[in-house]
């Protein structure tokens, strides 16, 4: 499997998943700049770290899923949310969009569907972690679930998310981020989704190999946590 993460520059982020090896490249630079967060460059990057220099400038890295398996054990540890937990939140988020959310749709005769969810995005996530408060003795040790003045300073805006089916298949998801900003007539800022035939996941020839304990460390935190599977 892939996943690649493109901007107006070209891709920033990209892995695949090829045989018994997970590989990752990443622009940091350009990574840096859309995230706001400066990373550190080759230079910075101190001696025993020396293994990520491949990272830093943007080149294939192949990670043994092996040893990111047991790597990624032994940083989560009993961090993972049971079966039951996740039943009870996805029970509680449901109850949320029924309420907040409404639904339209338009079909066309060529099989093509488009339905349009839209909601309060401050009433959302308000009424998503008033739900989620009370199941917080079962969610991982540390979880820190946003205060009520946390969320009243999110945007209290309308936004719209706008599905595309074909046949009954999802083919895209899009929305407009720029509706949160202070500012939003005449701006947007999309975020698209797509879904259709899988680009080339083959595993790349020039990737060097990390090793994966490093690589997931707690003292890497422009890898461990964005690119050990969700970026």
């Amino acid at each position: 499997m892939g996943m690649r993460v493109s901007g107006a520059e070209g891709v920033l982020a990209e892995f695949r998943v090829v045989g018994d090896f997970t590989y990752y490249r990443v622009d940091m630079e350009a990574l840096g700049e859309v995230m706001g967060i400066p990373f550190p460059t080759v230079d910075e990057l101190p001696e025993s770290e020396k293994e990520f220099r491949k990272v830093l400038e943007g080149e294939w890295v192949k990670v043994d899923n092996a040893e990111l398996e047991k790597s990624g054990k032994s940083t989560s540890g009993s961090e993972e949310i049971d079966t039951k937990t996740q039943q009870k939140i996805l029970k509680a988020v449901r109850g949320v969009v029924a309420r907040e959310v409404t639904f339209s749709s338009r079909g066309g005769s060529d099989g093509t569907e488009r339905i349009v969810a839209k909601a309060s995005f401050r009433d959302l996530l308000t009424g998503v972690f008033d739900k989620l408060r009370p199941l917080t003795d079962d969610l991982p040790a540390g979880t820190e679930l946003p205060t009520d003045k946390d969320l009243k300073e999110a945007p209290d805006k309308k936004i719209a998310v706008n599905f595309s089916l074909k046949n009954g298949d999802l083919t895209r998801v899009s929305v407009n981020l720029a509706a949160l900003a202070d500012k939003p007539q005449g701006a947007r800022l999309p975020l698209v989704l797509t879904f259709g035939k899988a680009s080339d996941v083959s595993a790349p020839s020039d990737a060097t190999e990390v090793p994966g304990g490093a690589f997931m460390g707690p003292g890497n935190p422009f890898t461990g946590g964005m690119l050990s599977g969700g970026f």
